[in-house]
């Protein structure tokens, strides 16, 4: 396409290397009709990036050209010109450039000066740009709300998801982020959206280093930085009819000087109570006796400190090197009061009163090196990890018989693990269309486990020991031209592993060394280049080894797992999913279809009428996943309404038992720009009941809204939250031998938050580095 040369030369030809330059720039171009005829008198607009944009206007002159003088900065473009459709595109003006041909196509329905105040969003063949610079309503709203308002995009459970899937990998200026998750979400919380050039949300081909091929990546540009430092400090403080009153500082510190930069993270809860008044009922079948046991549960927290920060050099604008490190301190300590009532033949046999408590301590740390370089040939990530984690817990339980006697139960156990990992990516450019995608990661995990259950004649204790070590390697390859984008490979995992559980002098071991071939595919085919709509097919096949590691040797490590080969029926689990996404006029849609195998941990009786956990590989899931995105309500340039909906329907099977079921979800959000510059967020999220093979969830769902503010020239933000949480309810059933149920209540929360920003240090302003990969022409959404 020849406006997707035109912005790719831009960025690659007319960047000079020097970011110091003062003075204008010059910026020329030719503009010209499908049949190359000049277009003359075509209107032709430069609009700064800014929080205050400059405009600078220019006509075309008889010879079909126009030259204009600029500032360093980045650039709107807008071309317009009688009977053809405007014409859009972002321009990095680094140094001088000579453009391309700008290319207008004919359209009846369009004139000359037409403004569209819908929000600018730039699809290509992996997903699309949204430039958010200058937005008005996201003026005044962190990164996090005006991320919500782009297609595809919502929160679920407190986490981001894209089109109903994962984030796999988020990407600041070209540098990796190790959050995920909430803290993902709480990072990008402190990041305002007006700082911030465009966010691209791609599929997994945009980071080769994925393993999960149906992940989305998130790309994030800011829009300038400065020499010194800058920290955000501030405070929030909630309430709730569930919650214990908190109030807990923030802290976020940022510094650059030349190449290098920092940023320190700090996030310090205090003390709290969570889940007052959960409620959970369990039934157990022993022999010919039937137990039902009640929990009331109570979970507090002591004071627990996370602590992340990073430091980054910059090599030159094509290459850069991070560190990230993070690391946490938790105490946390679970009562449950408790009752139990004992049942034989339908009647009522005694009842028991009681009381469990569970300490815990978990100590974990964190660190990643990146490396992000752009050579003439290829493209290149690598990073190295590494992880450690202790958690040592301590339980009791103290029963009241109804003889008066007391019963005393204890477990002690202490885990943890040490993990080393290293990956590296390639992206050959081979050829104008074709490259070769190549990747390879190597981990080790050394875990250990330490357990000790005191009974009356004697201790009973465990140690459960594994090490694991696996390889993972990809090939792809990659075809870019015209309407057609093809990403396809096959990856090779191989796995090795010995657990060995140790008791009473006694060993017990298996071995498992597994390897696959997982192969993958992304096809893209541009159906409609003019607003460039696209149909994008995806496959990936996965094995999970979980159900190998995650066995408590305490009550499943049995005669069924002591034999050198293990138990047969513990063979990986595999899932199987292919994926169709495309858009239809303003609607966004995903379906998504996936056939898994798994282990299912399943309750039994041995010889002696005792209940047995045991694990089988008979578990077949299969459901249809749909998500609809409709398009944007815009009434006006400070008040979107954004919505979506997902469908899931979905059919488990185990042995004889069959069930199917489905689930519908709806959620929107709105946000606005009130008088004096207040900001109004409301969104929702409904469920109808979900339904599984052995459980049951009634969750209706969320309401939320917030107001906030910026005052002292955008240094103190000023935010209110309200939010309320519907009851749920839970069942779970596993075969024939038991079931749980829980009850939590439902829950209004009110927050009040706080922040200023410090500055200090040289305020030179420089224009970011850092490009988007893959612009296209910008299109109105």
């Amino acid at each position: 396409m020849k406006e997707t040369f035109l912005f790719l030369l831009c960025l690659c030809v007319g960047v000079l290397p020097s970011f110091a330059q003062d003075g204008n720039l010059t910026v020329t171009g030719r503009v010209v009709d499908e049949a190359g005829a000049k277009l003359v008198g075509a209107h032709v607009r430069f609009s700064s990036m800014d929080e205050t944009p400059k405009m600078t206007d220019v006509v075309v002159d008889t010879a079909g050209y126009f030259e204009v003088k600029l500032p360093l900065n980045y650039y709107t473009m807008r071309v317009t010109f009688t009977g053809f459709a405007p014409y859009e595109a972002r321009v990095e003006c680094l140094g001088n450039m000579d453009l391309p041909p700008i290319v207008m196509r004919e359209s009846s329905s369009e004139l000359a000066g037409v403004e569209v105040t819908a929000k600018r969003i730039s699809y290509n063949a992996r997903g699309y740009v949204a430039n958010i610079a200058n937005d008005q309503v996201f003026k005044g709203v962190t990164l996090v709300d005006a991320m919500r308002m782009l297609p595809g995009l919502y929160l679920k459970d407190g986490e981001f998801q894209a089109y109903g899937e994962n984030i796999g990998s988020v990407f600041v200026n070209n540098k990796r982020l190790m959050y995920t998750g909430s803290a993902l979400v709480g990072y990008l919380r402190t990041l305002q959206a007006k700082n911030i050039v465009s966010v691209q949300v791609l599929n997994s081909t945009a980071d080769p280093l994925l393993t999960d091929k149906m992940a989305f990546v998130l790309k994030i540009t800011t829009k300038r930085y400065e020499d010194g430092g800058n920290a955000t400090v501030g405070a929030s403080a909630k309430a709730s009819n569930v919650y214990d009153f908190q109030a807990k500082p923030t802290l976020n510190i940022q510094q650059r000087i030349g190449k290098w930069s920092m940023f320190l993270l700090p996030d310090y809860t205090p003390r709290s109570v969570l889940n007052r008044g959960m409620k959970n009922t369990t039934h157990l079948y022993e022999s010919d006796e039937v137990r039902k046991e009640t929990q009331m549960t109570h979970l507090k927290f002591k004071p627990t400190l996370w602590l992340t920060g990073g430091l980054s050099y910059e090599i030159d604008k094509n290459n850069n090197v991070s560190l990230n490190v993070s690391g946490m301190h938790q105490k946390r300590l679970q009562t449950a009061e408790t009752r139990n009532d004992v049942f034989g033949n339908s009647l009522q046999t005694g009842t028991t009163t009681g009381y469990v408590g569970e300490r815990r301590k978990i100590n974990q740390f964190e660190g990643m090196v990146n490396y992000y370089g752009e050579l003439p040939i290829a493209t290149l990530y690598g990073s190295l990890n590494y992880a450690f984690k202790e958690d040592d817990g301590h339980t009791s339980r103290d029963q009241t018989l109804a003889n008066g006697q007391q019963n005393l139960f204890r477990q002690d156990k202490m885990a943890y693990y040490h993990l080393f990992s290293g990956s590296l990516s390639a992206t050959w450019k081979l050829a104008k269309a074709h490259q070769l995608i190549t990747s390879a990661s190597v981990t080790s995990w050394d875990n250990k486990s330490h357990y000790c259950l005191p009974l009356v004649d004697g201790a009973n204790a465990y140690r459960y020991l594994y090490k694991e070590s696996s390889f993972d390697g990809s090939l792809g390859y990659e075809y870019s031209k015209g309407v057609w984008d093809v990403n396809v490979g096959t990856r090779y995992l191989n796995s090795r592993m010995k657990p060995v559980v140790e008791q009473g002098g006694v060993s017990s071991s298996y071995t498992r060394d597994v390897s696959k071939l997982l192969p993958f595919a992304t096809i893209t085919y541009i159906y409609d280049p003019e607003s460039y709509k696209t149909l994008t097919l995806q496959y990936e096949r996965s094995y999970d080894f979980s159900n190998l590691i995650a066995m408590d040797p305490s009550n499943a490590w049995r005669s069924e797992y002591s034999y050198d080969k293990g138990n047969p029926n513990l063979a990986p689990g595999f899932t199987d999913e292919i994926a169709l996404q495309t858009r239809v006029g303003g609607f966004s849609l995903r379906s998504k279809y996936v056939n898994t195998l798994a282990t299912s941990r399943i309750y039994q009786l041995d010889d002696n009428k005792n209940e047995v956990i045991s694990y089988d590989n008979g578990l077949h899931h299969q459901y249809i996943f749909l998500y609809v995105g409709f398009p944007m309500l815009q009434f006006s340039d400070k008040w979107r309404v954004n919505y979506h909906c997902t469908y899931k329907w979905s059919k488990e099977s185990y042995g004889g038992e069959r069930r199917v079921a489905s689930q519908v979800t709806g959620g929107f959000l709105s946000m606005a720009t009130l008088p004096g510059d207040i900001s109004l967020s409301c969104s929702a999220e409904l469920n109808s009941p979900q339904r599984s093979l052995y459980s049951d969830l009634y969750y209706i769902g969320n309401i939320d809204g917030s107001l906030g503010k910026w005052f002292l020239k955008n240094r103190l933000y000023v935010g209110l939250n309200c939010s309320y949480t519907f009851l749920t309810r839970s069942r779970t059933m596993t075969q024939q031998f038991r079931y749980d149920s829980r009850f939590d209540r439902s829950m209004f929360m009110a927050t009040l938050s706080a922040s200023y920003q410090l500055k200090w240090g040289n305020k030179r302003a420089r224009v970011n580095a850092n490009r988007v990969v893959s612009i296209e022409s910008m299109r109105m959404n």
